[in-house]
C-alpha cells in the first residue's frame, strides 16, 4: 500500500452531519475513566496493570471525535491496544485487559455510521 494512499484514507472526511464532541462524550470518558481506574485497583489477576490502564485510558479519550474522525479515533484505539499485545507476546506475557474496553464496540459502529 502506498504513502498516498494511506493519507488518502487517514484524511477522509466524516459523514457531513456528524458533530463534534458534544457534553454526552465527554460524560463517556468520564465514565470509562472512573470504572477504569476502578478496575485496575480491584482486579488481582491483572498482570500489567499500568499498560492495561493506559490502553483502556488513551482509548477512552479519543472517543469523543469518533463521529468527524472516525478511521482516525479507530485506528488510535486499535493502535495502542495492538502494541500493547504484541509487547505482552514478545515478553511472552499473558496479558489480560481490562472489562473496561468494552466501549471498543462503539469503534466500528463509528466507521459504519460515521465514515464516508
Amino acid at each position: 500500500m502506498s504513502i498516498a494512499a494511506v493519507r488518502g484514507v487517514w484524511s477522509e472526511p466524516g459523514a457531513p452531519d456528524a458533530t463534534g464532541p458534544q457534553t454526552r462524550d465527554w460524560a463517556l470518558v468520564a465514565a470509562v475513566v472512573v470504572v477504569a481506574c476502578a478496575e485496575t485497583a480491584l482486579r488481582s489477576d491483572l498482570t500489567w496493570r499500568i499498560p492495561s490502564l493506559v490502553v483502556a485510558l488513551l482509548a477512552a479519550v479519543v472517543l469523543p471525535w469518533r463521529r468527524v474522525q472516525p478511521f482516525a479515533v479507530t485506528a488510535t484505539a486499535v493502535g495502542v491496544a495492538s502494541g500493547v499485545e504484541l509487547a505482552a507476546l514478545a515478553g511472552d506475557v499473558e496479558w489480560v485487559g481490562l472489562g473496561t474496553a468494552v466501549f471498543f464496540l462503539l469503534l466500528p459502529y463509528s466507521l459504519g455510521r460515521w465514515a464516508s
